[in-house]
């Protein structure tokens, strides 16, 4: 989540529409028959606005509501729907506003914003289809919080940038803190740093990243690849592709993290811990057996 006085810097419009760009649907996955969710605002009887996560906006065709939501899945190929009248998410940024400390951290944070997702459909002001909220909670603790603190830890940050002709098309570095997110910045003064580069992106990367670090801070984790092969990557859709690019270096990881052996441990031996307690909790035998075993270990 974000820290309270989050700041936005180095960011044009044409930089932001570069940036989601590469976020937007292939051709190829914008045809698909189903997938992705359906958000719908609504008022006064009627549905407002209809966007679809993978095909953008949908015609909302003088739509009445309430409408019966699993229908409306189907006809719109949707795995999930998430409704709310006019003013219902400016509720939750509010509510979520109000309550939020400054010295929260992220595993608060989430849990906040999600019983606030809780209150909401309780209230019947946000519908999510097909999940009962109710039935669901979130751990006391992020899940691999310890091997997340070693990859990202506060005070550093994640870096992106994507290269193409030659030139920094478009960059991203986002700076955590303890409390989260502090900054998230864009390539303009990364670009008045880097006015020469060779052409080629695996050569060029090395610049990038000493540029980030000495105008931002400590890079965490750094991705870098050429405009070109992230847009194929993307309509190939398969994990080997990606995989493919890692070991070939079309798309650059660095720096290399020391061992994450210690924290994933830590991590694993504490879920396992709440999994046997929350067997534990079902049969009591086995509540009885672990309340000894911790008695007389």
């Amino acid at each position: 989540m974000f820290t309270k006085d989050v700041r936005f810097e180095g960011w044009t419009t044409e930089d932001w529409s570069r940036l989601l760009g590469l976020w937007k649907s292939t051709p190829r996955t914008a045809i698909e028959p189903t997938g992705g969710g359906l958000l719908i605002v609504h008022s006064g009887g009627r549905v407002r606005k209809m966007l679809h996560t993978r095909r953008g906006h949908i015609d909302k065709d003088g739509l009445s509501w309430p409408s019966p939501l699993p229908p409306l899945a189907a006809r719109h190929g949707a795995s999930w729907i998430v409704a709310a009248p006019t003013g219902g998410l400016e509720k939750l940024a509010e509510r979520f506003g109000t309550r939020c400390q400054r010295e929260d951290d992220l595993a608060t944070q989430g849990r906040l914003l999600f019983d606030i997702v809780r209150e909401l459909s309780a209230d019947g002001i946000i519908e999510i289809w097909p999940y009962h909220i109710d039935r669901f909670s979130l751990p006391a603790r992020l899940p691999f919080e310890k091997t997340f603190a070693a990859l990202f830890p506060p005070g550093h940050l994640f870096g992106m940038a994507v290269f193409h002709e030659g030139e920094l098309w478009t960059s991203l570095a986002i700076k955590r803190e303890k409390g989260g997110i502090s900054r998230i910045v864009g390539p303009e003064e990364l670009r008045r740093r880097l006015s020469f580069l060779s052409g080629d992106f695996r050569r060029d990367y090395r610049y990038t990243l000493e540029a980030m670090e000495a105008v931002l801070g400590p890079v965490a984790i750094g991705c870098f690849t050429e405009l070109s092969i992230l847009r194929e990557l993307q309509s190939e859709r398969s994990w080997g592709a990606w995989l493919r690019a890692f070991a070939v270096r079309d798309v650059i990881i660095t720096p290399a993290r020391a061992s994450l052996a210690g924290p994933l441990a830590a991590d694993a031996a504490a879920w396992a811990s709440i999994a046997v307690d929350s067997l534990g909790h079902r049969w009591g035998s086995l509540g009885l057996l672990l309340s000894l075993w911790r008695r007389w270990r």
